[in-house]
């Protein structure tokens, strides 16, 4: 029986560095899709480095995919 995921479901993704989602993602090699899910209005994440956020490591996925608008996305219209 083949156990490997295929899809991951990511919450909160904006609070989530590229790097954090880079060490999950080589340890999933069998995955075919990601889905990001955040608020890009909300808290960016925390980074304490001025070094790091001078290079933009304090960006998510989710915020840099949004920016090269190559990333299909949806807004909720109600939330319960």
């Amino acid at each position: 029986q083949d156990n490997r995921l295929r899809t991951c479901i990511l919450d909160e993704a904006c609070l989530t560095i590229e790097a954090q989602l880079a060490i999950t993602l080589s340890q999933c090699p069998g995955l075919q899709r990601m889905v990001l899910v955040g608020d890009p209005k909300q808290l960016p994440p925390h980074m304490k480095s001025r070094l790091a956020r001078h290079v933009y490591y304090d960006r998510s996925l989710f915020q840099r995919l949004l920016d090269c608008g190559h990333f299909r996305h949806g807004m909720l219209q109600e939330q319960y």
